[in-house]
């Protein structure tokens, strides 16, 4: 709880103010032994404490990310982490494991207590070699709510490769480009866009690239404006700037916006309160018409887009001028992935036009565990929040368990169900690769 919650839960009489003065008196810091964990970072950076993993135990990480969490830091990214660490840290149902970017992430990737920009944060990489730093800066980016275009493999020695998302990329309010080898990407791009650059070197190249140091000299001797270098291999850092710039003169939290709303009563802001203390998250909607497509056709750009990681595809039948019959396809997608799915949309349909919104949703806490029935493992989803629960068992297995048992699929449903009540609470999430190669937790759909 930081300084502005424990000030207003005074005004609204929730608080002594006794009580409110202990808790402020609090010390900024907790100490570990081994780490003293700043407690006071969100309230003077605007952003919490994250973890950097190299050189420390999973102990250590564990020790450190508990103490956060139970001072109220729920979202908690752990950067430049082996995957030895992140298995052993794999036992806590909250955390989540980013292989290719090294990173591990607690609470989720997508804050649920943060506004997100208007603008995007465009990361543009040059080759595949620097894929490892590029997914660094792009989720770093996401974990702090920011909505992130990723431009991957469009090195100078293929211009045209850049150049075909030239319209993209000036729509962009910061640019990351990450290049190794001689680091002329980040000029090139420089000289493109109004927005800032920031360039980040990597330790790609043959001998004399000096381990990213030629890239880097390169880049601080760029004749575009506007470019700024951070350190080599240091794509969180290039993320944390660029957040910073895109919220440049916004409010960042929804406690914020609801402050600066006048003429709301103390019942009024009790019940929004209540409202906010539930899960909440962001997805974006993509939707559009399409007219001279057959159901085939339509089905097998369903399953492109469910496969490339949307959270939902859908369609609606509709009429469409001249009363001809048509059907509206909506997919829904992370708000940071939403220009990804426009170009698969635009390549699998014959649409000439996409209607796109981000959207607050609430949404119900989910996870999966597994159940022991007498004729075997069932995965179960369970589904939580706003004093509702609900289970789900998965479909796959109760007819891979009725095929090979001869029982119908009912009565192994009807087991589950009846076992619902000695489910554990405390079963693990499983992962799901993305089609992007990247790891990502199991998307909550419409």
């Amino acid at each position: 709880m930081n300084e502005l919650d424990v000030l207003k839960k005074v005004q609204r009489g929730e608080m002594t103010a006794e009580e409110a003065v202990i808790l402020l008196k609090e010390k900024p810091f907790e100490d570990l032994g081994y780490a003293k964990v700043d407690l006071h970072r969100h309230t003077r950076q605007g952003a919490t404490e994250v973890i950097y993993g190299e050189g420390k135990t999973p102990e250590q990480i564990r020790g450190i990310a508990g103490t956060l969490k139970e001072h109220g830091q729920g979202h908690i990214l752990v950067t430049r982490l082996d995957e030895t660490k992140a298995a052993a840290l794999s036992d806590d149902e909250t955390f989540s494991y980013y292989k290719t970017a090294r990173l591990g992430v607690y609470g989720g990737l997508d804050p649920s207590d943060t506004v997100q920009p208007e603008g995007t944060i465009a990361v543009v990489c040059a080759g595949t070699s620097d894929l490892p730093v590029a997914e660094e800066a792009a989720l770093t980016a996401q974990f702090y709510g920011n909505k992130v275009l990723r431009l991957y493999d469009v090195g100078v020695a293929g211009l045209t490769r850049l150049l075909s998302h030239l319209d993209e990329l000036v729509r962009a309010s910061v640019v990351i480009t990450v290049a190794g080898m001689e680091g002329a990407l980040a000029s090139v791009v420089g000289g493109l866009v109004s927005c800032p650059v920031i360039a980040v070197p990597t330790s790609v190249g043959y001998g004399a690239s000096f381990q990213g140091l030629a890239a880097m000299l390169s880049m601080m001797n760029s004749c575009a404006s506007g470019v700024t270098v951070v350190n080599i291999d240091n794509g969180f850092g290039a993320a944390f700037s660029a957040n910073r710039i895109n919220r440049m003169g916004m409010k960042n939290t929804k406690s914020d916006r609801k402050e600066a709303a006048c003429g709301q009563d103390l019942q009024e802001q009790a019940a929004a309160d209540v409202c906010l203390s539930q899960d909440r998250d962001r997805i974006g909607e993509l939707s559009c018409n399409v007219d001279d497509m057959s159901g085939e056709e339509i089905a097998f750009a369903m399953e492109r887009l469910l496969a490339a990681g949307a959270r939902d595809v859908f369609t609606t039948p509709a009429g469409m001028k001249k009363s001809r019959p048509g059907t509206v396809l909506t997919v829904l997608c992370a708000p940071g992935r939403m220009t990804e799915f426009e170009r698969m949309i635009f390549a699998l349909t014959t649409t000439i036009g996409i209607r796109e919104s981000v959207k607050e949703r609430a949404v119900l806490r989910r996870r999966e565990i597994c159940c022991e029935t007498t004729s075997g493992r069932v995965r179960v989803k369970i589904s939580e929040g706003y004093g509702c629960r609900r289970i789900k068992a998965e479909a796959d297995d109760l007819m891979a368990l009725a095929e090979s048992t001869g029982r119908p699929v009912g009565d192994i449903r009807d087991e589950v169900e009846k076992q619902y009540g000695r489910v554990p609470e405390g079963g693990k999430a499983e992962g799901q690769a993305g089609a992007d190669g990247t790891d990502r937790q199991d998307g909550i759909s419409g």
